[in-house]
């Protein structure tokens, strides 16, 4: 039988040195909540996946999607109602959930 807590199993793809501190310790930048919807673009912008945007910060944020393996490791996020585009790599993966760091803003129309 397994652990209820491997259900909750995080996988990391990046691991950092620090590897006794807990996650908010690791964060840069102040995450505040918000609930928008938003694009996961990538192959130039010609595969989409939708989003929610549960967390944001101007260096990453927490995603919800139906299934967090639909997005690869590197896309640009869309926040239409903020005007963001934003470069975007994989930090961690749940469920349906997954943590981005936002490495800077996409060109206007994908490039």
């Amino acid at each position: 039988m397994r652990n209820s807590s491997s259900a909750a199993e995080i996988i990391y793809l990046h691991r950092r040195e620090e590897s006794n501190s807990d996650a908010s310790d690791k964060r840069r930048a102040t995450r505040r909540k918000v609930l928008k919807s938003a694009i996961a673009a990538f192959n130039d912008r010609f595969c989409t996946v939708g989003c929610v945007v549960r967390d944001i910060s101007a260096t990453g944020a927490r995603l919800r999607t139906e299934n967090s393996v639909d997005i690869p490791d590197t896309f640009e996020l869309l926040i239409d109602l903020d005007g963001l585009e934003a470069s975007c790599r994989v930090v961690w993966r749940r469920q349906k959930e997954l943590g981005v760091h936002i490495r800077g803003r996409a060109p206007k129309g994908g490039a």
